[in-house]
């Protein structure tokens, strides 16, 4: 499980904005976003110490990425890592790119996932059902992903989302702050269909959050913990060697 919630295109001083919630197993070893290098491009990103590969992670070209499963998709022995899939997309210099390197990957290969894909310009998911390969473009709005999304399954969780996105509107700091609010609800009747999940009698939950923006101020801000509880942390300085406003003041200043 994991739940990602999707600002694109909704203001032009901030034309990209997601809460990224990561949900494992308290026992999967993992380490905090650092500046790391794949394939030469600088990205900002955690780490799955188990696998390899991350869930999340922004490059210096400005392109962000994040992965959750795919519901009711039987993981083989074969299967490689899905965390793998983020991590070779960093590489990439943006989401065109991206995407062809996907496309050219086995979806046997792999259990079943959504991945996400969003620069300044616009988001596209590429997902699986462990067969085929899928793709869809986010329109400009407020988007929800878990592991139910693309008819994967029921959720209570991503139907409380698509209501409580329903009233909202222009991307201001309010806004901003009522995202991440509902990325911090819990439900202590079904638990499982919280957007903070917390079961530690099954050694499992919401292990951290991650905020990021890109427009005139690019930001990541990452909780290591679940966000109704931890606190997020500005890594301003990883941000500033990524060198991303550089990189958008070559493009002509667009945002």
């Amino acid at each position: 499980m994991c739940t990602i919630l999707i600002a694109t295109r909704c203001a032009s001083e901030c034309p990209f904005f997601v809460v990224a919630n990561r949900d494992e197993s308290y026992a999967r070893p993992a380490s905090a976003p650092a500046l790391r290098s794949i394939e030469g491009m600088r990205v900002l990103a955690p780490r799955d110490e188990r696998s390899g590969g991350t869930w999340l992670g922004l490059n210096e070209a400005g392109l962000f990425v994040a992965i959750t499963n795919r519901f009711e998709v039987e993981r083989r022995p074969h299967h490689r890592s899905r965390g793998e899939l983020v991590w070779t997309s960093l590489g990439r210099s943006g989401v065109d790119e991206a995407l062809e390197h996907v496309r050219g990957l086995s979806p046997t290969d792999y259990g079943g996932f959504h991945l996400l894909l969003a620069d300044r310009t616009g988001a596209q998911v590429i997902w699986s059902d462990g067969t085929v390969f899928r793709e869809e473009v986010l329109a400009p709005g407020y988007h929800a992903l878990s592991e139910r999304s693309f008819g994967a399954g029921p959720s209570k969780r991503l139907e409380r989302l698509a209501l409580r996105s329903a009233g909202w509107r222009e991307f201001d700091d309010a806004l901003r702050a009522e995202l991440i609010e509902a990325m911090a609800w819990r439900d202590a009747q079904e638990p499982f269909e919280s957007t903070c999940v917390h079961m530690p009698e099954l050694g499992y939950g919401t292990r951290s959050s991650t905020i990021v923006a890109l427009g005139e101020r690019v930001r990541f801000e990452h909780a290591d913990g679940p966000p109704c509880e931890a606190h997020y942390e500005s890594y301003d300085n990883e941000l500033h060697a990524l060198a991303l406003d550089e990189v958008d003041e070559a493009r002509g200043g667009r945002a």
